[in-house]
C-alpha cells in the first residue's frame, strides 16, 4: 500500500517535459524598483514583529545566502481523506506538516511583499490582493452575464476555467524565484503569492491581445475599459466574442500558458 501511495503521488507531482518556452514571460514588464527590491532583500532584524531572539540568526543565515540543514526544511507528508471512504488515491489530499522556521521566513517575505502586489497584479485579479474583494468581480460577472441575456447581436460567450491541482504543478522554474524543481505549497503564507504572480502571465497575455489589430474582443458598453477576464485564485473567467479568429488567438494563449 506504501509503495503504490507513493507512485501515485510520484506521478501526480513529477514534471511533464521541461518546458523551454518562456516567450508569454515577455508580456510581464519589469516592475519592481531598485527602493522595493532592497526592501524584499534586507537582512531581518529583531523589530520584525514575527522574529524572536532564538531563532533571528538561523532566519539571518537565510537572507544571508545559506541553505537551511535537512532537520528545518524537511516536511512529513500526512494523508487527510476527503470522503469517509476512500477507494481511490485521489480522494486522499496531503498536507504538508513544515518546521514552524519555514514558516516564519515565508511570512516576512509575505509581509513585505503584500504591500507592493497591488503594483504588479492586474487589475483582472482579485484574490489575494490587498484592498482586493472578490465580491467586486462577481457582480461585475453577473452584470456581464446579465447583459449578454439581454443581447441579440453580436453573439458573445463566457468560458469558465478551474486550474486542477493548480499549485501542485507551478513550478519554481516559472516563477524564476528559484533554480530548483519544487511546487507551491498550500498552506504556506507566500503560495497564494507566488500563484498568482504566475497567473498574472496568462492575465497579462489576454490583455494584450487588445493591442493586435485582427482580435476582436467582447462586446462591451462604449463607456466601458476593453475587458476579456476576470480571475479568482485558479478560477478564471474569459469573455469573449464568439468570433472564429479572435478564439484561436485566446486558445493560442491558453496553450502557451498550459
Amino acid at each position: 500500500m506504501a509503495n503504490a501511495i507513493i507512485e501515485f503521488y510520484q506521478r501526480q507531482f513529477s514534471k511533464e517535459g521541461d518546458p523551454t518556452d518562456f516567450s508569454m514571460l515577455d508580456n510581464v514588464p519589469a516592475m519592481v524598483t531598485m527602493e522595493q527590491n532592497l526592501e524584499l532583500c534586507r537582512f531581518p532584524t529583531l523589530e520584525e514583529e514575527v522574529i524572536c531572539y532564538d531563532i533571528h540568526n538561523i532566519v539571518l543565515h537565510f537572507f544571508g545566502g545559506a541553505s537551511l540543514p535537512k532537520s528545518i526544511t524537511h516536511t512529513n507528508l500526512v494523508l487527510l481523506p476527503k470522503k469517509p471512504r476512500v477507494q481511490i488515491f485521489s480522494v486522499l489530499r496531503p498536507i504538508r506538516l513544515s518546521n514552524f522556521i519555514n514558516k516564519v521566513i515565508s511570512r516576512v517575505i509575505y509581509d513585505r511583499l503584500e504591500k507592493f502586489l497591488p503594483n504588479y497584479i492586474s487589475p483582472n485579479q482579485s484574490g489575494f490582493v490587498k484592498g482586493r474583494s472578490i465580491f467586486e468581480n462577481i457582480l461585475l460577472t453577473q452584470e456581464i452575464v446579465t447583459d449578454i441575456r439581454m443581447r441579440d447581436k453580436p453573439a458573445n460567450m463566457v468560458i469558465k476555467l478551474d486550474m486542477t491541482k493548480a499549485y501542485d504543478r507551478v513550478l519554481w522554474k516559472y516563477l524564476m524565484f528559484l533554480q530548483v524543481y519544487k511546487r507551491v505549497k498550500q498552506g504556506d503564507p507566500l503560495s497564494p503569492t507566488f500563484f498568482i504572480l504566475s497567473a498574472e502571465v496568462l492575465s497579462r497575455s489576454l490583455n494584450k491581445l487588445f493591442e493586435d489589430n485582427f482580435f476582436i474582443g467582447f462586446g462591451m458598453p462604449k463607456w466601458s475599459d476593453p475587458l476579456n477576464h476576470l480571475a479568482y485564485a485558479d478560477d478564471t473567467i474569459i469573455f469573449a466574442l464568439a468570433h472564429p479568429p479572435s478564439l484561436s488567438k485566446i486558445m493560442a494563449v491558453l496553450g502557451g500558458y498550459e
